[in-house]
This record gives C-alpha cells, sequence and structure tokens, in this order.
C-alpha cells in the first residue's frame, strides 16, 4: 500500500489516471548467451480523498476477489534476448538521422543467434509443461485397456468444395 499527499495547488494541476508498479528480473542463461528478463507488472486501485491539508492518495492493489475478466491486477511478461544480437543493435541507438547501421540481417543471420534465444526457451518449456514434453496429457495408458484406433483411408477423394 502507498500514500502519499498533494498540497491543493498542485492536485488541481494535475490528475491521476492510473498506476502501475513494474518489476523486472532479469537472468543470464549458464553460457551467457541469452538473457531471460520476467516483468511483473501490478495495477494499482486509486482512493483520493480530500482533508484540510491537501488531497490525499492511498494506492492499494487489486483485491484478489475481483475476477480478472473485469479487471487485471497482475500479470507477467517473458521474453528472451540474445546478448550477442543486443550489442550488435546497441549500434542502432547512436544513429543519426539518414544514418545506417554496420550490420545487415544477412550478417545476423549467419551468426547463428537465434539458437541463443529458441534452445534456452525450449528446455524452460520442458521444465514446465510435461504435458507438451512427455505427450501424455497427465493420462497414465499403461492402466487402461486403450487401443490404438487407425482410421481407415478414404476410398476416393472428395473435394469439399
Amino acid at each position: 500500500m502507498l500514500f502519499f499527499q498533494l498540497d491543493d495547488i498542485t492536485a488541481k494541476r494535475f490528475e491521476l489516471a492510473g498506476v502501475r508498479v513494474h518489476r523486472i528480473s532479469r537472468y543470464k542463461s549458464n553460457d551467457a548467451k541469452s538473457t531471460l528478463k520476467i516483468s511483473n507488472l501490478q495495477l494499482l486501485d486509486i482512493l483520493i480523498f480530500s482533508a484540510p491539508d491537501g488531497v490525499h492518495f492511498k494506492l492499494s492493489p487489486v483485491p484478489a476477489s475481483c475476477k480478472p475478466c473485469e479487471k487485471l491486477g497482475e500479470w507477467f511478461e517473458v521474453s528472451m534476448s540474445s546478448a550477442q544480437l543486443n550489442g550488435i543493435l546497441e549500434q542502432n541507438e547512436k544513429l543519426g538521422l539518414g544514418e545506417e547501421a554496420k550490420w545487415t540481417p544477412e550478417e545476423v543471420s549467419d551468426l547463428d543467434i537465434a539458437k541463443s534465444i529458441y534452445l534456452p526457451a525450449l528446455e524452460m518449456l520442458k521444465q514446465m509443461d510435461g504435458v507438451g514434453q512427455y505427450n501424455h496429457n497427465g493420462i497414465d495408458i499403461r492402466g487402461t485397456d486403450a487401443t490404438t484406433h487407425i482410421p481407415q483411408k478414404a476410398k476416393e477423394f472428395e473435394p469439399w468444395w
């Protein structure tokens, strides 16, 4: 919970429309080729009340009882980036109007940077999602009398249009 106060003159000049807390955590891979960035965003409810000494603001997290479809109080955003590609793209920050970067898409493609992004992402998914990794959807078919159904081949091609 966050409390603050503004004097009457300042409070009349500004309107507080919304407040979000944005926390960012970065984790480097073991080989230092990629970075995992996890952003935690939290929306805060605003309560405004006037007092003789000014306008008071109380900011608090959206109540857990509030349904996400009504008001999403907290969410996470995740991204992967390549340390090598980030170094190359830093050149773009220093470009002036009409200047071109020294790198080309073909040169970046030849560096095989994509593996440093998608391989760690795939490994994380394997650890997070047993359904996708083991392809059994949480069902142990060894304990059931499951039989494999092989569909019969169509006798004749029938167009659907």
